[in-house]
């Protein structure tokens, strides 16, 4: 399993909460991949370069400036056949460590509490030949695909168990 960091946009604040995903991600996975667009690369590259099993890598085109699509396109290809991915975004970093654990052993999932589905908070398994086919339908929206692509069912948390 990899870990994945949805990281849309860049920002000052920003920095301390990819900074603590990347944490969360390292008790549960061994390689972590950030990918970022092109403008913010170096921000970020000279941020992780010193941490072994983080990889910063840039958006790979035809599938730029979709969101979190794009970091999951551009992770999936970095990678042969089918790969395993447990996912958070900068947004959702305060995420309770036991949450994303929880997520972590149940494949094909999202975090859910009764009034917020937590979408980058997910684990799946992709193939990026499968993913391309669907990006280019031209539906870039994260819970269509988790839901109806790739069916990744919620697990539910108290909404104060899970921040």
């Amino acid at each position: 399993m990899i870990g994945l960091v949805l990281n849309e946009q860049l920002s000052k604040d920003s920095i301390e909460s990819l900074k603590l995903s990347v944490n969360k991600l390292r008790l549960l996975t061994s390689n972590i991949i950030i990918p970022t667009s092109n403008k913010d690369f170096q921000v970020i590259s000279q941020i992780f370069n010193h941490q072994k099993n983080v990889k910063v890598i840039e958006h790979v085109t035809p599938f730029t400036n979709y969101g979190s699509l794009s970091d999951i396109y551009s992770a999936s290809i970095q990678y042969n056949g089918i790969v395993e991915f447990l996912t958070i975004s900068p947004i959702n970093s305060h995420v309770n460590q036991e949450v994303l654990s929880i997520i972590s052993d149940n494949q094909n999932s999202f975090a859910t509490t009764i009034d917020q589905n937590c979408f980058t908070i997910s684990h799946f398994l992709i193939d990026s030949n499968n993913l391309t086919s669907y990006l280019n339908l031209d539906n870039f929206d994260l819970e269509d695909f988790l839901t109806q692509e790739i069916q990744c069912m919620p697990v539910s948390f108290a909404k104060n168990d899970i921040f």
